[in-house]
């Protein structure tokens, strides 16, 4: 018998590299959380409204990316799959923001999350968009 409530779905996941990660999904606050590994964050970071990334400062390396209101966010698009716009990364300072496009760029994040790029107009700057890989999704 488990201890693990009827309202959490955690299940142990084989990324692409034989590596395990935890994918956790609360039914009744709509969230999930992927942790890749165990450790005390040392910063997490807003990659847009809802969607953190915890990971450790020091080496870079990301410990876990949670989503709220996942379903939501996960509803096909009239075009396409639905894409997260990294917005939160402009807030950033020069130096720590391209240290997390690195992490965005490199496993485990990108057994999770296929990374693009959005330019608006020619004059902006150009923004990191994701949209999330198929292992993370949750029975409905």
């Amino acid at each position: 018998m488990s201890n693990q409530p009827t309202w959490l779905d955690e299940q142990t996941i084989t990324l692409p590299d034989g590596t395990s990660a935890v994918r956790s999904y609360d039914q009744e606050e709509d969230m999930l959380e992927i942790f890749f590994s165990d450790g005390m964050a040392t910063a997490t970071i807003e990659l847009t409204d809802g969607v953190y990334l915890r990971f450790d400062r020091q080496r870079y390396e990301p410990l876990s990316l949670a989503m709220l209101a996942f379903q939501a966010r996960m509803q096909q698009q009239e075009f396409g799959e639905p894409l997260l716009a990294f917005d939160g990364l402009a807030q950033l300072p020069e130096t720590e923001r391209r240290q997390v496009l690195q992490m965005l760029k490199r496993p485990p994040l990108t057994y999770v999350l296929h990374l693009y790029s959005f330019q608006p107009s020619a004059q902006a700057r150009t923004m990191p968009v994701a949209s999330m890989m198929e292992p993370m999704a949750v029975p409905a």
